[in-house]
């Protein structure tokens, strides 16, 4: 009897452990049993479906290549403003020419010279003088000017032959008929300034080459051109 006092009074402890125990392994319970219910597919997020177009896909973007290049148009050159041309200045050459055109001087009151031995006839104005020798004829005026007429050695050429000859660079000719129909080529020697009239002169098939030649600077050219223009075969 002595068993059974001791064993009543312990009864609602072990029953207040048993309802504490009973919670608590019904609160595990549940919460297994919601654990295993929930799937892993359920229990997490699905991730979000991207839907891809069917069709022509993209196109890829251009390469550099595929670009075209930007045309590049070339602006004109600049012009420079019209710069004001200084006026013309009209060309005077240096060098004496010799011209074919030659203005006649009268010859009135002149004298005539005739030269036996050189064929020839030649006016002179009336106030020169006369210097002859065995060489040449040389007309002499008042002021000591001196036009010379001389016989001219070809050196072995015929005297058309030397008319034609390569002329020295500083030597301008040109060729005239005088009025008593005489061929004549007239020089002038630009460094020297001497005139020259070449001609052709003969008789009885015998021909030969005279000059008559101004000497220094001195000489009058109207006079020179007065005495070609007078030049005739002796009669």
């Amino acid at each position: 009897m002595k068993w059974q006092k001791n064993k009543h009074p312990r009864q609602p402890v072990n029953l207040a452990r048993l309802t504490y125990s009973g919670w608590l392994c019904l609160f595990l319970l549940a919460a297994l049993t919601a654990c295993s219910s929930a799937s892993p597919s359920s229990a997490q997020a699905a991730p979000p479906t991207v839907s891809i177009p069917t069709g022509t896909p993209p196109t890829a973007a251009a390469t550099p290549s595929a670009i075209s290049s930007p045309t590049v148009t070339s602006l004109p050159a600049a012009t420079p403003p019209p710069t004001a041309s200084p006026p013309a200045v009209p060309f005077t050459s240096t060098t004496p020419t010799v011209s074919a055109t030659v203005t006649p001087l009268s010859r009135t009151g002149w004298k005539t010279y005739v030269s036996t031995k050189l064929q020839i006839a030649i006016d002179y104005p009336p106030d020169w003088s006369v210097r002859e020798n065995t060489a040449n004829v040389t007309f002499v005026s008042p002021q000591g000017a001196m036009i010379q007429l001389v016989p001219v050695e070809t050196s072995g050429l015929s005297p058309e032959g030397w008319l034609n000859r390569d002329l020295l660079p500083n030597t301008r000719c040109s060729q005239r008929t005088n009025e008593h129909g005489l061929t004549v080529q007239i020089c002038l020697d630009t460094l020297s300034f001497t005139r020259t009239a070449n001609f052709v002169i003969g008789s009885s098939g015998t021909t030969r080459l005279l000059t008559l030649m101004t000497i220094g600077k001195g000489s009058d050219a109207a006079i020179f051109n007065a005495m070609v223009d007078s030049l005739k075969p002796a009669s």
